[in-house]
């Protein structure tokens, strides 16, 4: 499983994978099972392969924001992201140190934690796309 085939929903909390077309939408699955959903073709949905973090520099793909937070496993894992809001700044900032303080807001920083969360729990290791990952084997 790539972040190209797990998808975000506006509205919705969690990550869901896309199991079909449906005939007004699409149906979709949270990532750690459950019932299956069917959601409208009007409906903001986007891969986790297409959302960046705004920094100073640019943006910077979710993908290394996971492949850093990996490093900071447990610590991303203790944190209590509801709870514990200057904590999770801290971490985000160790995280993504350029990150635009002024576009990044908390809620994102919370979104990000979770779903870093969700994607090991569903046993995912690497999150870089396959093109990143061959450029680092050639290198």
């Amino acid at each position: 499983m790539t972040l190209k085939e797990i998808l975000s929903v506006s509205g919705k909390p969690g990550l869901y994978r896309y199991v079909a077309k449906a005939r007004n939408g699409m149906i979709i699955e949270p990532l750690g099972g459950g019932t299956k959903l069917t959601i409208p073709m009007n409906s903001h949905v986007s891969t986790l392969a297409d959302i960046s973090i705004y920094t100073t520099g640019g943006e910077r793909p979710l993908y290394e924001v996971f492949e850093a937070a990996r490093d900071h496993d447990s610590a991303v894992r203790a944190l209590n992201i509801k709870k514990d809001k200057e904590a999770v700044q801290q971490l985000f900032g160790e995280l993504v140190p350029d990150y635009q303080e002024h576009r990044v807001y908390l809620a994102d920083m919370q979104k990000v934690m979770r779903w870093y969360i969700l994607l090991r729990d569903a046993g995912l290791e690497h999150f870089a796309p396959e093109e990143a990952e061959e450029g680092v084997d050639q290198g």
